[in-house]
């Protein structure tokens, strides 16, 4: 597969019309979290594929509203991972961060009491983020709340084994089955050195995980993780594989073995990565490259016009999501519907879904469906 190195003085301008997306050179550290938005009165934490947008949503919207009191009423929204505990300024009383769409959707439940147990103080957060749809509906006590669309594509590491094997891409099946570990596709040989596929998936509370082996998309069974080739740990160290974090791509050679790895990655996450210089958000994209699907390029124009490929949507809509804020349903439906809430969430015209611009640089499409209320679930 072709692809495009980029400089260090070019980040906000990478040349995307080509087979695969242009690299970084260097992976910065994940920043800490952005100063929460004095006087924020809704407090949201999980998914990692989101956290970039939703916080500088939230240090830039209000309501807007001057009553119910307090008016023009803010939200604030913290990382997936950093310091092991936080506290928000919802509730008194600090917790352990909820890393990833399932596990802030459980710790919503607790904060609320729509679940007995855990150690989330009542009240703490308001709101989830997820990057998949519920999956247990046998209640309606949660809403999730559309505002972008993102997709999920399969990363590499550049000028690897994988580029010189595959240099026009991959197929959906030729996907399934190197991460459903098929004997077939299990190792291939280049130059007389034989390579060995190392398929991962992010940690289990990963919305990106649930979404990308999801019917939809690879259709494997979340039981195959660790049991199979298939693994959320690296085979060189046993560290935990976090999502879209590029630069677990080391293609290790453990033992006689040589290790040629393969993550999914969010394509938005890596538009927002390339527009650090302008979204401060931390590139992680180490040496990673995004690859090319059933002919399909994953991007489309260049630096702060770069988008996901319309193209992308239609021919591999299987791996196209919307990403979502979860609330309280009562809190954005009904007779109890919180106006300060409606304003900032709630239909088309809301003050998220009028922030095209900003879901844009952080690589997102605005969904056609932004603010409706319409899917509920329990988690």
């Amino acid at each position: 597969m072709f692809n495009v190195k980029k400089t260090i003085a070019a980040l906000a301008a990478v040349p995307m019309a080509t087979s695969l997306v242009a690299v970084a050179l260097v992976a910065g550290p994940a920043a800490a979290d952005p100063p929460p938005p004095t006087g924020a009165s809704y407090c949201g934490s999980g998914s990692d594929t989101t956290q970039e947008v939703v916080q500088k949503l939230a240090g830039t919207l209000d309501s807007g509203l001057a009553t119910p009191t307090p008016a023009n009423r803010k939200f604030e929204s913290w990382n997936a991972t950093g310091s092991a505990n936080i506290t928000t300024n919802c509730a008194a009383g600090s917790f352990a961060r909820p890393n990833g769409s399932g596990a802030g959707i459980n710790a919503l439940r607790f904060s609320l009491g729509l679940d007995a147990g855990g150690s989330v103080p009542a009240n703490a957060l308001s709101f989830a983020r997820s990057s998949s749809k519920p999956s247990d509906t046998s209640n309606t006590d949660l809403t999730w709340i559309p505002f972008g669309t993102d997709a999920v594509d399969f990363a590499f590491k550049t000028n690897g084994p994988i580029d010189q094997k595959y240099p026009t891409g991959l197929s959906k099946a030729d996907l399934r089955s190197i991460f459903n570990c098929d004997a077939a596709w299990r190792t291939f040989t280049i130059g007389g050195t034989t390579y060995t596929f190392q398929p991962y998936v992010p940690q289990a509370n990963s919305g990106t995980r649930k979404f990308f082996l999801g019917t939809s998309a690879l259709n494997i069974a979340d039981s195959r993780v660790n049991t199979t080739c298939l693994r959320d740990t690296k085979v060189s160290n046993s560290a935990s594989v976090q999502e879209h974090d590029g630069t677990v791509l080391t293609d290790p050679v453990v033992g006689a073995t040589n290790y040629v790895e393969i993550i999914p990655f969010s394509i938005a996450q890596y538009i927002g990565q390339t527009n650090t210089a302008v979204t401060g958000q931390p590139d992680r994209r180490g040496s990673a490259e995004l690859g090319v699907l059933d002919s399909v390029t994953p991007i489309t124009g260049s630096g702060l016009s770069a988008e996901i490929n319309t193209t992308w949507t239609t021919t591999n809509s299987g791996y196209t999501r919307e990403v979502y804020n979860v609330f309280r349903t009562t809190k954005v439906t009904g007779a109890a519907l919180d106006k300060h809430l409606e304003k900032l969430f709630v239909g088309t015209g809301s003050k998220v879904c009028a922030s095209a611009t900003t879901i844009k640089q952080y690589g997102f499409k605005v969904t056609a469906n932004c603010g409706s209320t319409t899917l509920k679930g329990k988690r």
